[in-house]
């Protein structure tokens, strides 16, 4: 969550100062029909993005946004994020010698906003892959390296790019779009031999349709290709051969597959049919049989990993908070893990002696914890430490749908709420992405310490309470993720911690789409609002960038009853013009 961004611009920035001017977009009236509907849009010129009068237009707006930015109120809240900063680079040296000892090599702390840094790098035996953003966009740099001297071999263009694996000392695949057109329309699986430009990288396979995803994995160096349809929970698995580029062994599936594969050429399927919380079958890759490994539980499944090949560890959640569990296949029984609650878990790594295991809370930050294969006895291994205090209560308000759901109020610990505390309010609300605890000093520690407070809200859309959860926001029932947002809202104001006044609201990407409809909704409810690149476009998103991966959640405009339930909730299109 970018807060300090909401922060600086919303309350400091703009409260209480003089209006500013925006600069003006040239209009071209464009008229579309589409199943009746007549749609007018004045700025559809906008979307060629080789007009010179865009990048006039963009100009002038990233000069606007430099004049507030390089005021006086923004110099403060960097300098203190800069300290942050600062510190937490500090403490991650002071630990630099007890990380070693947690893990095969050290954790570097990432600052994102350092979009251009270069990714985890794949070490071949001479060369080494690294990948860089291109403007914060998707397309990105495949940069090719060699291990003597770093000296830069090759840079390739890509889109929604995967690296597979070293085919040879000089050569290895990779996922990404790929067509007639630089950056692609088409998943496809790709080999590229080091020396020799891109365009003469070979095909081995490319998905049938542009919204099909396509990743590759391999278990007993055997290559696998999985492809993955954009508008269902299907798709297939196959065995490819690199040399004669043919797939045999086609199994179909229906869920989510996880990442680990088992000995035995079996692979994790996390399924929710007939199981709202989720449960995991067992894919054999070789006949495509499926066995029942776990049963649904009342915690939401969300990943599993083998521990000693009896015992499984099992993270998941509820009620927007993280579970890990251990189960036991001779027993069949599940045990909570309960000394670790309200926080959120992850899988770091595993050797022959421990699994190892991360977690944190909006109040604690990560500890690293080594789960003993044989005793299945956890032992902390590192920590973080802050001097910050930061105090998350959760609370509950009631969703659309009449159902109780979680929200969690951060604030500096010793700080009384009340109705003229400022207040963000922070959402997704779609994809089955269920907002977890984390722990998130350097964005949100100024805004606290100066007496703001920030709640995260579970809504509709997400899989916080299963799948059924996530149905009720699709498509057209987005309007329940935006409702309940309201509702939210509407609690913290009747309890008296904040006032429509001092109320504020962001969200990302589909949170962009959230705080967008929210506001049409229900705009006597906030002060502020920052939708960040949201998708506010319902009924063409498809067309643009990523969007065509996205319809299996919201929906296809381009079909009949898609769109008509998208139109009616598409923010561009149902902009409230105001006085």
């Amino acid at each position: 969550m970018k807060i300090i961004t909401l922060i600086l611009c919303c309350f400091y920035s703009l409260m209480g100062q003089a209006q500013l001017i925006y600069p003006e977009a040239k209009k071209i009236p464009q008229l579309e029909m589409r199943f009746g509907q007549m749609i007018m849009d004045d700025y559809k010129w906008m979307e060629n993005s080789s007009d010179p009068d865009l990048w006039d237009w963009i100009d002038v707006q990233k000069d606007l946004t430099a004049s507030v930015l390089d005021q006086h109120i923004f110099d403060n809240f960097y300098n203190e994020l800069k300290i942050i900063r600062a510190l937490k680079k500090e403490q991650e040296s002071a630990k630099k010698v007890a990380q070693k000892v947690a893990f095969d090599e050290p954790i570097p702390y990432t600052n994102p906003s350092e979009e251009n840094a270069p990714s985890k790098k794949e070490y071949g035996e001479d060369f080494t892959v690294s990948t860089q953003t291109v403007h914060g966009g998707d397309l990105r740099r495949v940069i090719v390296q060699k291990k003597s001297d770093n000296s830069v071999v090759d840079i390739l263009l890509v889109k929604f790019y995967a690296f597979v694996k070293w085919d040879s000392a000089d050569s290895f695949f990779y996922t990404s779009d790929r067509d007639e057109r630089l950056g692609g329309g088409k998943s496809a699986l790709l080999r590229h031999k080091v020396g020799t430009i891109q365009s003469e990288d070979e095909t081995l396979y490319q998905c049938q349709k542009s919204n099909s995803s396509l990743s590759a994995f391999t278990s007993k160096e055997k290559l696998y290709i999985k492809e993955s349809f954009s508008e269902t929970s299907k798709g297939f698995i196959a065995l490819i051969n690199p040399i004669t580029k043919k797939l045999s062994g086609k199994v179909f599936y229906e869920g989510k597959l996880l990442d680990e594969t088992t000995v035995n050429e079996s692979i994790s399927l996390l399924s929710f049919k007939d199981a709202n919380n989720g449960k995991i079958n067992q894919l054999r890759l070789r006949d495509g049989e499926t066995s029942m490994l776990i049963p649904e539980q009342d915690f939401v499944i969300d990943n599993i990993n083998d521990i000693n090949g009896n015992h499984i560890l099992v993270i998941g959640h509820k009620d927007a908070s993280g579970i890990m569990a251990i189960f036991d296949q001779k027993t069949k029984k599940m045990k909570v893990v309960e000394e670790l609650m309200d926080g959120n878990f992850s899988f770091v790594s595993k050797d022959n002696e421990a699994v190892k295991v991360s977690f944190q809370s909006y109040e604690i930050p990560k500890k690293i914890f080594s789960l003993n294969k044989s005793t299945l006895k956890l032992e902390l291994v590192s920590e973080e430490k802050y001097p910050f205090d930061v105090s998350a209560r959760k609370l509950h308000y009631t969703a659309s749908n009449g159902q109780q759901a979680a929200m969690w109020v951060l604030s500096k610990k010793g700080n009384r709420l009340q109705a003229k505390t400022p207040m963000i309010l922070y959402g997704y609300g779609g994809f089955l992405v269920t907002v977890l605890p984390s722990f998130n000093p350097i964005e949100i520690i100024p805004w606290l310490e100066k007496g703001g407070a920030i709640t995260i809200v579970s809504l509709p859309g997400s899989l916080a309470y299963g799948k059924s959860w996530n149905d009720l926001a699709k498509s057209s029932g987005r309007i329940h993720s935006f409702d309940s947002f309201a509702a939210a809202a509407k609690e913290l104001i009747r309890l008296e911690l904040t006032s429509s006044e001092h109320l504020g609201m962001t969200g990302i990407s589909n949170g962009g789409l959230l705080v967008a409809g929210t506001l049409q909704r229900h705009p006597e409810l906030f002060k502020a609002a920052i939708p960040q690149v949201g998708v506010l476009d319902m009924i063409n998103f498809n067309i643009f960038s990523a969007g065509k991966y996205w319809t299996w959640d919201y929906g296809n405009p381009f079909i009949e009853k898609d769109f008509k339930g998208l139109w009616p909730i598409s923010p561009y299109h149902n902009i409230l013009k105001r006085k």
